[in-house]
């Protein structure tokens, strides 16, 4: 039984605000590699998410788009708190596009972010990342088995030389039960530096361990100190592949 969306602002809200989505001028070879190819043309993914007492359906949508020479991911995700558009480039997988629609008691707002210029150069173990709508996403195509953490970087955010600070950690190999299966899966924790760190708490996400390294699972809290866990477990899943 669906339940309407938390009239207060969570954590799910709050991390978009602190990530800009963005395009690179050009391919930033230095960071840590990612494999977009490895996710397949088509793909369809349900999941059940819960906060407190509340829980919805959250359904999930990948489509490979081709058109003049150029190919991007169409993304989506539909749930009673938002609906999430975004454009990822093929190739890196970063977002070039976003429309965001949220839903609370209170208001209903559409947010689009476009990224016109980027002078970003990220280190080797550094990953340059689009808002946590894509964040998942991403992590999708990284080099699994052969890193142990990589420093997140978002594009908008250094000021005076300061860069915004969060770093993804490896925490291992877990079996995962949700939807009545089974998984073997990598579990990585998601945590940011600083006192914004210590109040928001770290989040942990489960990552099929073979290809294509679809979401498993994720946990984490919606706030500070105190606040409710939002949880979230794959129900089902489907994928087309194109010879």
């Amino acid at each position: 039984m669906q339940h309407e969306p938390r009239p207060s602002m969570s954590r799910h809200h709050i991390l978009p605000v602190l990530f800009v989505l963005m395009l690179p001028a050009a391919p930033l070879c230095a960071q840590l590699s990612i494999y977009g190819p490895s996710l397949p043309q088509e793909e369809d993914i349900v999941y059940a998410e819960t906060v407190g007492e509340h829980s919805w359906t959250v359904s999930q949508r990948l489509i490979l788009r081709s058109e003049n020479g150029d190919s991007w991911y169409e993304f989506k995700s539909l749930s009673p708190e938002s609906d999430v558009s975004i454009r990822l480039d093929a190739a890196t997988l970063f977002p070039r596009y976003s429309e965001v629609t949220t839903r609370s008691a209170d208001s209903v707002i559409r947010r689009t972010t476009e990224v016109l210029e980027a002078n970003l150069h990220p280190k080797a173990n550094e990953l340059v990342v689009g808002d946590f709508n894509s964040l998942p996403m991403t992590c999708r195509s990284l080099p699994w088995g052969a890193f142990t953490s990589v420093n997140l970087v978002a594009l908008g955010f250094a000021r005076g030389g300061r860069q915004f600070s969060m770093q993804l950690t490896v925490v291992g190999r877990e079996s995962i039960s949700a939807g009545g299966k089974t998984y073997d899966c990598w579990k990585v924790q998601l945590g940011v530096g600083g006192f914004l760190g210590a109040l928001l708490g770290k989040s942990s996400y489960w990552f099929a361990a073979e290809v294509p390294h679809y979401l498993v699972k994720s946990e984490g809290p919606t706030g500070g100190p105190g606040s409710p866990q939002r949880i979230k477990e794959l129900q089902s899943y489907s994928a087309e592949v194109t010879p």
